[in-house]
């Protein structure tokens, strides 16, 4: 396996991370409270289970490669 995988690890969580927060600030942009039954709070639980929380798995498994890997 690939020595500097761990890096291409990194760079999807952090893409994942930007993600998150772009499409949280179009979400905000496209929210209208009146329309919505839902409070904007949990569209941005949502995003942040479909974003952040592999976003931390795959760092994780990055940090997991960069110490095996030493």
């Amino acid at each position: 396996m690939n020595k500097k995988v761990y890096k291409y690890l990194y760079l999807v969580s952090i893409l994942m991370v930007c993600a998150f927060i772009i499409l949280t600030i179009v979400d905000y942009s496209n929210y209208n409270p009146i329309t919505t039954s839902a409070p904007f709070y949990a569209d941005i639980l949502l995003r942040a289970v479909e974003f952040v929380l592999p976003a931390f798995v795959f760092a994780c498994v990055g940090y997991i490669y960069q110490k095996k890997n030493k």
